[in-house]
């Protein structure tokens, strides 16, 4: 199947890499949470790996929103889907 949707693979190893950065900010995190040590240092480590996590989210949100763009606009080729 993704010899005929070439731009699947792309995208394919776009998610994977998502998913691998998710897992790792989250592994991070839990390391860092235990090195707190009040209530005030645990709102600041929280705080900057929420703000790591929208930005990350908001980084992938735009590559899909161009990948969609592409295929909107006729530069992928979307698959034909039979009935």
């Amino acid at each position: 199947m993704t010899a005929a949707l070439p731009w699947l693979t792309d995208l394919n190893k776009g998610l994977h890499g998502y998913v691998e950065q998710s897992f790792t900010a989250a592994f991070e995190f839990s390391h860092e949470i235990r090195e707190a040590k009040d209530a005030q240092d645990f709102l600041r480590i929280y705080t900057e790996y929420t703000q790591r996590c929208f930005k990350s989210f908001t980084r992938q949100m735009s590559d899909f929103a161009e990948i969609y763009a592409k295929i909107a606009s006729g530069a992928i080729k979307a698959p034909s889907i039979r009935l």
